[in-house]
């Protein structure tokens, strides 16, 4: 299942401390809701836990925000700030097992 969709964010103070909130010292949460966070990709500060050395593959641009965590079951949430509107973006894509086709 996938899905996306934004939040309006007043002004960029605001979109800034969202981000700051989320890597707070750099202790990224280790829960979202009820589900337990295995990896973090931030590509703002250029960290990865998945990643030898904790460093992403992907590029890193620290002038856009955009962080990524990975579920133990391979699920994973994408935030990110837009670079045209005030807004802050997400996109979410869960696993589930196969459904039972009927006879």
């Amino acid at each position: 299942m996938f899905r996306n969709s934004y939040w309006l964010v007043p002004n960029q103070k605001a979109q800034k401390n969202v981000f700051e909130k989320m890597r707070k010292d750099k202790k990224y949460p280790q829960k979202i809701g009820k589900y337990d966070v295995k990896y973090v990709r931030d590509l703002t500060t250029g960290y990865d836990n998945e990643q030898a050395g904790n460093k992403p593959i992907l590029p890193i641009s620290t002038s856009s925000e955009m962080i990524t965590f990975t579920l133990p079951d391979g699920s994973w949430i994408t935030v990110r700030a837009s670079g045209t509107e005030p807004k802050i973006k997400y996109y979410i894509e869960l696993k589930s097992a196969p459904c039972k086709s009927e006879k």
